[in-house]
């Protein structure tokens, strides 16, 4: 069960809390509106709120469930009692400013269901507000607001503020042909990314991909032969809906040292289905280049091949929950890019394991995909602030081993970009509704 609370409707209570992607080492800032027209009605004598952060990971096999909770962050102070203060002459509403403070070392907003209930991993966190209500069968108002909270990030930030960078190349090349007999051609595909320690968020993060085919040999007239208007075996791909680009992410799930893992597309850059006008690419198509092998010295007869060539440069941005490892949880993330030709087997697939960090060192505005907020107002009474107390911590990411080509870089990649203002992680609808049901499920309402 979920140490999250449920939500109860209160008219007396308002939470206001800016949109906000919020850096640990932050903190998180709003304010409680209290209507005392409503407050009466409901008879509330107090008002406090809370920030809690929590941990779940569960998986089942067979008829057995295994579930780990942990509670990472759980701070509280009071905001009101029955006779402290009231509103202004002429309002109904009085408001209580707060502020918490996000300790270091805690892992970033997530959520991921399948099968729900079967397989679940969430870290959330969620200021809860309560207004309590004396008497034996009158049950306390609470309304819980789901936060967005991401690790404080200087390697990742000092990334995205560089101006230029080297090259990390990965390649792999294979011997492929269209059939079972016949001489082996050659296909090569170049991954080129920024040779960085992390893949910050929400920068524009550029990448080439190099593919170059070498036909088997061949006499130069039968080259000559060959029909202009059809690609010669193995033509490279000449769009990017041809290539799949994508991001995977790992989880692991182990709760009660019982172990289930997936690995899922969570972002596609380039391939089949992708819109056109979504991708922004330059795509460079050289003329085939014949190269010689060899020259006979009885007749001068060439023997040699086609060299083919197709080069494609873009950018991706990531908004996403970062790499993490927390207690039953882990999430890792890897760059997996296939190129085909045609064949059995010709496919040619590389894999780059990275690590995706926050970029960001403070709290930043978020994208509102919902109902506007209204900003908190200026208030005059004292700005409330508890120290926080964490009950566990664990590592808000780890480093990964990169991948890395043997030949040197190619040369610098281009200057980063920042996103577009509107930022925000692609968490699921379940993560905002998760804190709005006990046993940490599905519920339509929002707080």
């Amino acid at each position: 069960m979920s140490l999250l609370p449920s939500s109860s409707l209160s008219s007396a209570l308002t939470v206001v809390v800016p949109p906000s992607i919020h850096c640990t080492g932050g903190f998180v800032e709003g304010e409680v509106q209290l209507n005392f027209r409503h407050l009466q009605e409901e008879d509330i004598n107090q008002v406090h709120i809370a920030l809690r952060g929590e941990i779940q990971s569960r998986a089942r096999r067979g008829r057995r469930t295994y579930e780990e909770n942990h509670l990472i962050l759980n701070t509280s102070l009071p905001l009101w009692s029955k006779g402290s203060a009231y509103p202004p002459p002429g309002s109904d509403i009085l408001r209580l400013p707060f502020r918490f403070h996000l300790p270091e070392g805690i892992p970033p907003s997530f959520h991921y269901s399948k099968w729900y209930p079967d397989i679940g991993g969430s870290v959330v966190y969620v200021l809860e507000t309560t207004g309590v209500r004396e008497g034996l069968l009158k049950v306390n108002k609470r309304i819980p607001t789901p936060i967005v909270v991401t690790p404080r990030d200087e390697v990742g930030a000092a990334v995205r503020a560089g101006t230029s960078t080297a090259w990390k190349n990965v390649r792999a090349e294979e011997k492929i042909r269209k059939g079972i007999w016949g001489e082996y051609a050659t296909a090569r595909v170049v991954l080129s990314i920024p040779d960085v320690p992390v893949l910050p968020l929400f920068a524009e993060l550029p990448f080439v991909i190099d593919i170059t085919t070498t036909t088997a040999p061949l006499a130069r007239a039968k080259a000559d032969a060959l029909p202009p208007d059809k690609p010669i075996f193995p033509a490279p791909p000449v769009a990017h809906s041809e290539i799949q680009f994508r991001l995977y992410r790992n989880l692991v799930l182990s709760p009660k040292g019982y172990v289930w893992t997936t690995d899922d597309a969570v972002a596609c850059f380039f391939g089949a289905g992708i819109d056109a006008r979504d991708v922004v690419a330059d795509i460079d198509l050289p003329e085939k280049q014949w190269v010689v092998d060899q020259v006979s010295p009885h007749d001068g007869e060439e023997k040699g091949s086609w060299v083919q060539r197709s080069v494609f440069t873009s950018k991706f941005t990531l908004n996403l929950p970062p790499t993490f490892v927390a207690p039953g949880l882990t999430v890792q993330y890897y760059l997996s890019l296939e190129v085909p030709f045609p064949g059995i087997g010709n496919d040619i697939r590389i894999q780059v394991p990275v690590v995706i960090s926050s970029g960001i060192t403070e709290s930043m505005p978020r994208s509102q995909t919902g109902q506007p907020q209204s900003q908190p107002q200026r208030s005059s009474l004292p700005l409330r602030q508890p120290d926080p107390v964490a009950i566990s911590s664990s590592s808000a990411s780890d480093a990964g081993s990169d991948v890395r080509s043997p030949a040197a870089a190619s040369g610098p990649a281009p200057a980063y970009k920042p996103r577009s203002p509107k930022r925000d992680l692609s968490l699921p609808p379940e993560y905002w509704e998760a804190a709005n049901n006990e046993d940490g499920g599905h519920s339509t309402k929002r707080a």
